[in-house]
Formats: structure tokens, C-alpha cells, sequence
């Protein structure tokens, strides 16, 4: 980046350690942001309070990284909508699907979000997903009513079952 910003565009303050340290280090490079990043995002799938973890799988689901979107399930899904038994890998191939087709802008929001049953190691969510989809008179908005099941695994939660309440 040009000096006096950074990697995502935000100016630098002059003078920062990493511009001043002895001996001249270096600023940090791409590798170190991406880094970050991948803290960062490591940091919000193991956040241990189930409503703000949620909070963070709708800012997944908010972008267009449908390997990180599929982080936050389990390796199998029990029940995946109407599927059993679906891979993480298949729960990404069709995120990465729903990305594909989406209509710009898209906004996603979790209404009416309820942690129910929650013991260490599971809580059964109900929530309402609220997508924005378009522009204008031809914005469409969409409001799925949905159940999940979390489950503890390895010290984070992950989704062991997702479906859309009435299937």
C-alpha cells in the first residue's frame, strides 16, 4: 500500500512502533494481515455465548467466504434442512451456490433470536432469518423461521442441525 496507509486502506499514524522501531522493521505485510484476519475470524467461531456466536454466523452469512459460512457447522450436519447426515463440505458447496445467485445488495438480520435449552454442551435456537435481497421496488424480503441445534464440539459451537420451521 501507498505509505501512510494500510493493507484495508486506513491511514497509519506516523511514528507507530512498527515505523519506528530500532534497527528499521518492517511494516507489516500482506502475510501478517491475513494472519489477523484468520485470528480474528478464529477468535468469533470459538466464542463461547451462543447468542453472540450467532451474531457472528450471520456476519458469515452476511459475506461471500462460504468455506468460513461452513466452519460454523459440524462435520456431519444431523439434519441439514431436509437432508441427514450432509457434509460439511456439501454445506459449503451450497452456501457457495446460495452466494452465487444472490441478488445485489443483500443483507441478512437474525430476528426474535431465542437460546432455549441450553446446557454446556448444546442449546436448541429459534430464530427468524430476515434476508434483504435487490433494489427498490424490486428489493424482495424473505423471513425464514428457523430452528437450529448446537452442540460443543472440540471447545467451540458448532451447528449439528438446521431447518426451516414447517418443513
Amino acid at each position: 500500500p501507498p505509505a501512510g496507509t494500510t493493507a484495508g486502506g486506513a491511514a497509519s499514524v506516523a511514528g507507530s512502533p512498527a515505523s519506528s522501531a530500532p534497527g528499521g522493521a518492517a511494516a507489516a505485510t500482506p502475510e501478517d494481515a491475513a494472519a489477523a484476519e484468520k485470528a480474528a475470524e478464529e477468535a468469533k467461531l470459538s466464542e463461547l455465548d451462543p447468542a453472540k456466536w450467532l451474531q457472528n454466523w450471520a456476519d458469515a452469512m452476511r459475506g461471500t467466504d462460504a468455506a468460513l459460512l461452513a466452519q460454523y457447522y459440524a462435520d456431519p450436519v444431523n439434519r441439514y434442512y431436509l437432508q441427514s447426515g450432509v457434509s460439511r463440505a456439501r454445506v459449503m458447496a451450497d452456501k457457495q451456490a446460495t452466494i452465487d445467485k444472490r441478488e445485489q445488495p443483500w443483507t441478512v438480520q437474525l430476528d426474535s433470536v431465542q437460546v432455549l435449552d441450553r446446557t454446556p454442551s448444546t442449546a436448541r435456537v429459534l430464530l427468524i432469518k430476515h434476508f434483504s435481497m435487490g433494489r427498490g421496488a424490486a428489493a424482495r424480503q424473505v423471513r425464514w423461521p428457523t430452528q437450529l441445534r448446537l452442540k460443543m464440539i472440540d471447545g467451540r459451537w458448532e451447528i449439528t442441525s438446521e431447518q426451516t420451521l414447517g418443513e
